[in-house]
């Protein structure tokens, strides 16, 4: 009995001491990423895949960066993000619900207004050339008090 126990408890330690090991960075921030999604934290979310991706370019990374931007409101780019997971050729499994939700993302592009352009900046106007100064009337100092009259 105490052979088996050891033996059962010799497997769970070895176990523990590879996937400790096994985790990478780019494996954390995934989960760090998928648990701040889940949560509705999506800015998190957005950063640690983008961070991941950087570190390892997955295109799991890509696929959750374009969820996490869409339910952020960020069509625009969830769409930029889909594109590019799918350019990764994943599995028909995987890709279909990528397409499903870029075309989701162009139908509300579509739909909404344009942007409206950023207005012109507004040119500064002109300084007004130097007045001749025989043409402009002589500005005149009131006449000095008279010192008889100071009190």
């Amino acid at each position: 009995m105490r052979a088996h126990i050891a033996a059962v408890a010799v497997v769970v330690l070895s176990l523990l001491v590879t996937t400790g090991a096994a985790a990478s960075p780019a494996d954390e921030l995934l989960e760090r990423g998928l648990r701040s999604y889940a949560v509705g934290h999506y800015d998190d979310a957005i950063a640690a895949f983008q961070r991941g991706y950087e570190l390892q370019p997955r295109a799991d990374f890509l696929y959750a960066l374009g969820q996490a931007q869409r339910m952020k409101g960020d069509c625009r780019a969830a769409a930029s993000s889909y594109r590019a997971y799918l350019r990764t050729a994943p599995p028909e499994k995987s890709a279909a619900p990528a397409r499903q939700n870029l075309e989701r993302c162009q139908r509300e592009l579509a739909a909404s207004p344009p942007a409206a352009p950023a207005p012109a900046p507004v040119a500064a106007p002109a300084p007004a050339p130097f007045a001749d100064v025989a043409a402009s009337p002589a500005v005149t100092a009131p006449p000095p008090r008279r010192w008889q009259r100071d009190r």
